[in-house]
């Protein structure tokens, strides 16, 4: 679907503190200065997570093929 839309995905495996992006797309918000800080608060659980699931969260990056 991704590369019929004429879009490129990047999917790789780190474990970066989504959380705050994740709250921002949730609020249906601008990701702003305070979804950043909530991220990086609630990293630990996060890190937590993927290790009780025993996977990273994926992170991916589509952009403009």
């Amino acid at each position: 679907v991704i590369q019929d839309s004429g879009l490129k995905c990047n999917s790789f495996y780190k474990g970066l503190p989504l959380a705050g992006c994740v709250l921002a797309g949730m609020l249906k918000q601008e990701r702003m200065l305070i979804h950043q800080f909530a991220g990086i608060a609630l990293h630990p659980v996060q890190l937590l997570m993927e290790h009780i699931r025993g996977r990273y969260i994926i992170a991916s990056v589509c952009t403009k093929a």
